[in-house]
């Protein structure tokens, strides 16, 4: 009998133990795929100020040349 009941908490534990750590890896997997989100787009960033410093020095480059014409 007490065997019985034994069985019966263990059972219920493991499928709620099972369920948790489903919830767990999803919550994970979810996680996951957001960190990669946000390190394309901080990669796409520094992608794009790099751009715009090269940008600035060339402008400068054709300002000094410029100067010198007038």
């Amino acid at each position: 009998r007490i065997e019985h009941m034994e069985k019966i908490v263990d059972d219920k534990l493991t499928v709620h133990n099972v369920k948790r750590n489903e919830e767990l890896q999803k919550r994970i997997d979810e996680l996951s795929s957001k960190i990669t989100e946000y390190e394309r787009t901080s990669q796409s960033l520094q992608q794009f100020q790099q751009k715009a410093y090269q940008a600035e020095q060339k402008a400068e480059e054709l300002k000094k040349r410029i100067s010198q014409y007038s």
